[in-house]
């Protein structure tokens, strides 16, 4: 899930870089699908496993996020083309998955933590 976080990062931040070709936009457009997608099967596994009995619920619950933070990163990048400019996108959308990367850390380390004092006890 990391990984593909971080090549989503790079690819964001790539595509500002090769808006002058052709190829170079379409290779890393695909390579920013790729990546963009790649969590959400990690994520929608480990809800799953979580609690098996409320799986309906919470995958329901985390689409609904989904959607919501989609439309909110619409609204987002909507002004930030109004007030900055159309590049300013990409950097937005990095410094964002990055602040996704943060959050993904802080959980993984708190649910080991959890799960190492629960295997002590």
């Amino acid at each position: 899930m990391f990984s593909g976080m971080a090549l989503h990062i790079l690819m964001l931040v790539a595509l500002s870089l090769v808006t002058n070709t052709l190829v170079g936009v379409m290779g890393v457009l695909l390579l920013w699908s790729f990546s963009a997608w790649s969590s959400g099967p990690t994520q929608q596994y480990h809800l799953t496993t979580f609690e098996p009995g409320a799986s309906g619920v919470l995958l329901g619950l985390n689409q609904s996020v989904m959607q919501l933070s989609m439309a909110a990163g619409a609204g987002i990048g909507g002004v930030a083309v109004e007030r900055i400019s159309l590049s300013s996108v990409t950097w937005l959308g990095a410094a964002g998955v990055a602040i996704a990367i943060a959050f993904a850390a802080m959980l993984y380390r708190l649910g080991s933590a959890r799960t190492l004092t629960a295997q002590q006890s």
